[in-house]
């Protein structure tokens, strides 16, 4: 953990030290930051505590190796356009998005094992694992605009 920065630092940040302490403290507090995933269509909240899978071995893993995913939970891998469910344990909800942050692909109870899913490799930038029901608890539906608060 990373201590917050001395009182003197913030109002009177004018060594060098005080300000690498600062951002460093300000990198902390946006890493803790969930990431948010909305439905601007629907007005609705899809999941409010995702993760951000970005590196090939995160992307790789996903979700394999969990029990379960919490409602609320979810997990975007990006850039992404296809999953696999191999070695899942339970069943998900899954979004394919394209660079414009629209729905252009769903499955609804993805069982575990699954071969394949995906869209074309051109069309999709990310893919949102949810928990089972998330997509018809949110109404998300094909087209449907997506925001991602902090942006991806």
């Amino acid at each position: 953990m990373i201590d917050p920065p001395a009182r003197d630092c913030i109002t009177h940040a004018r060594t060098m030290h005080c300000l690498r302490r600062s951002a460093a403290w300000a990198v902390h507090l946006f890493r803790m930051m969930p990431t948010v995933i909305e439905n601007l269509t629907r007005g609705t909240i899809i999941a409010d505590h995702a993760a951000v899978a970005r590196s090939f071995l995160a992307r790789g893993r996903g979700l394999m190796g969990r029990a379960a995913l919490p409602p609320g939970h979810g997990l975007i891998i990006v850039p992404e356009s296809s999953i696999h469910m191999f070695f899942m344990r339970f069943p998900i909800d899954v979004l394919f998005v394209d660079r414009q942050d629209r729905v252009i692909g769903m499955r609804e109870a993805l069982p575990p094992w699954h071969p394949f899913a995906g869209v074309a490799p051109w069309r999709g930038r990310y893919v949102v694992e949810l928990p089972a029901g998330a997509i018809r608890a949110s109404g998300t539906a094909l087209g449907d605009q997506l925001r991602i608060t902090p942006e991806i």
